[in-house]
């Protein structure tokens, strides 16, 4: 049963990375917002002038550490578990943060979709870490 947690796990890690790079790419190098239909006037009630930041904090806080605990959990690095459940744990906190900011910005079929995977991840990672330490009692 591992194996299909993992298999998971890694799905919905590569998802989030791939997506997040993707999301950040455009919001870096268009910080209007435009690129991905995103107004400007979103941004009203926040400290952010333009998409510039968001991008950059996506890209460090989702993409990369996403696709670096992917390719961790590929090769079992030990405790990737761990860190799948803390990237769920961010992914979380990063919507319920972006909200609490402006509730504006709510997309309900991505946010949504970003909560279940973020719930996921914690679900699969806490399963991994009981399969581990089963497999090291036995």
């Amino acid at each position: 049963m591992a194996k299909t947690w993992s298999l998971w796990a890694l799905i919905l890690l590569f998802f989030l990375g791939i997506s997040a790079l993707f999301g950040s790419y455009y919001l870096i190098t268009d910080p209007t917002g435009e690129s991905l239909e995103m107004p400007p006037g979103l941004l009203i009630s926040t400290p952010f002038e333009n998409y510039l930041i968001p991008g950059v904090l996506l890209l460090i806080i989702n993409g990369i550490p996403a696709l670096l605990i992917a390719f961790l959990t590929l090769f079992k690095v030990k405790y990737y578990m761990y860190l799948i459940v803390i990237q769920g744990m961010i992914l979380i906190i990063w919507l319920t943060a972006e909200l609490i900011i402006n509730i504006n910005l709510f997309y309900p079929l991505t946010h949504i979709t970003y909560y279940l995977i973020g719930s996921a991840l914690i679900f699969l990672g806490l399963k991994l870490r009981k399969s581990v330490e089963n497999s090291n009692n036995i």
